[in-house]
């Protein structure tokens, strides 16, 4: 298809058939995908912790205490290129996973080194998507300020650090609007997530720049809205479904940390990396599958002998780690 043809119109229920044709996907080389999933992750994650490092003791060089509250107006210039990284580092492990998803719908051997030869050509792509989450935290921010009243936006902030320095969450604040800013926060993450889940695939798989990927993802959406209506609210059922997981497998790192704090601290560890991983697969095989729907692309291509339950590890649809 090309840039300048109109997308496809969808029914309302292919939100179903993406999530039915990204478990089919995955399932036939699990290990292999959750293995590079869990690469990317780990590799992005190690990548942000140095970062973090390194951030903080610039803060310290500066005189700013990282320990303290934070003064953004005197630790901007240390913190803006941190937050930066954590918002490209998503689009990074979600443009690896998409290439190597495409090549085993395709037929065709991939893993890890595919996801990093992509990342090679077009990370700097990839990363522009970051405007993305920028533009909803910068949302958040408008909305809070609007219908949150003038004073809303100060208590939320001074509630997320009370909530960050002694682990309790405190009350939320009072909104001018609460019902206006409840709906309007709904649909500005209607909006920009279903962009997310697109966009990406269109710079790994299709090659389009940033521009270009964003505004085909924009006409889909907007040719779309039945199907984005009801992707969005799957999505946000999954993600509830997801948040109870996350819960329950922090458990048991919980109860270990009682008795061994540093053992606990490892465990949690694991734990939130095997869940980005699933995460960032699951995502990335949804926003892949619906980007296959866009391209009137027929399904993924079945490996030889997994319809026979043999598993066959041949060339074809190898996942390598």
């Amino acid at each position: 298809m090309t840039v300048s043809a109109p997308p496809p119109r969808l029914p309302a229920t292919a939100p179903f058939h993406w999530l039915i044709g990204a478990v089919r996907l995955i399932g036939m080389r699990p290990n292999g995908l959750l293995g590079v999933a869990l690469a990317l992750v780990c590799g992005v994650g190690a990548l942000l912790m140095l970062a973090s490092i390194l951030a903080g003791m610039g803060l310290r060089q500066s005189g700013v205490d990282p320990a303290a509250p934070v003064d953004l107006s005197a630790a901007r210039g240390v913190l803006l290129p941190l937050f930066g990284l954590c918002l490209m580092a998503p689009q990074w492990v979600g443009g690896g996973l998409s290439a190597v998803l495409h090549a085993l719908a395709e037929g065709r051997g991939a893993g890890l080194g595919s996801a990093l030869a992509t990342l090679r050509r077009r990370w700097l792509a990839l990363a522009t998507l970051a405007l993305l989450p920028a533009l909803l935290f910068a949302a958040y921010l408008l909305l809070y300020r609007v219908l949150g009243g003038e004073a809303f936006l100060q208590q939320y902030m001074a509630a997320m650090q009370e909530a960050m320095r002694t682990g309790r969450v405190p009350p939320p604040p009072e909104a001018a609007h609460p019902g206006l800013l409840t709906l309007g926060l709904m649909l500005v993450n209607w909006v920009i997530y279903t962009l997310q889940l697109l966009a990406p695939v269109h710079v790994a798989v299709g090659g389009q720049g940033p521009v270009a990927a964003l505004g085909a993802a924009a006409r889909t959406f907007a040719r779309n809205l039945p199907a984005m209506a009801v992707a969005g609210g799957l999505g946000a059922g999954l993600m509830m479904a997801a948040a109870m997981v996350t819960l329950v497998m922090l458990v048991p790192a919980a109860a270990v940390s009682v008795a061994s704090p540093v053992v606990g601290q490892l465990l949690s560890l694991a734990a939130l990396a095997l869940l980005a991983a699933c995460f960032a697969l699951g995502w990335s095989a949804v926003g892949y599958v619906a980007w296959r729907s866009t391209q009137g692309a027929g399904p993924a291509a079945p490996v030889a002998g997994d319809a026979a339950g043999m598993g066959n590890t041949a060339a074809q649809g190898r996942i390598e780690v």
